[in-house]
């Protein structure tokens, strides 16, 4: 219900799920890797960019981007396990 048409977002969620507690940052290469999008890397980045953005607009996540060696990261600095708890069943 809260990520409505957002396959993206969706997918990032179900990843980002699976990390375990204190995740290293994540890279935007290894996120399109697991994403398989079909598009360029920029158009790739700016997905991801959205769909990290929804899921912290819905307060499931927060954390900053950054850029090192040319390449954008994601450091998550926190994850709200009861909001994961409450969204689960509706993803799909």
């Amino acid at each position: 219900e809260k990520l409505p048409r957002a396959e993206v977002a969706q997918c990032l969620y179900l990843y980002f799920t699976s990390l375990p507690e204190n995740p290293h940052p994540v890279s935007f290469e290894r996120l399109r890797e697991r994403l398989r999008l079909e598009t360029s890397k920029k158009e790739a980045n700016r997905k991801i960019k959205i769909g990290i953005q929804k899921l912290e607009s819905i307060g499931y996540l927060s954390g900053s981007f950054a850029v090192k060696n040319g390449e954008q990261y994601y450091l998550i600095d926190q994850r709200y396990k009861k909001l994961e708890a409450a969204i689960a069943g509706t993803l799909f």
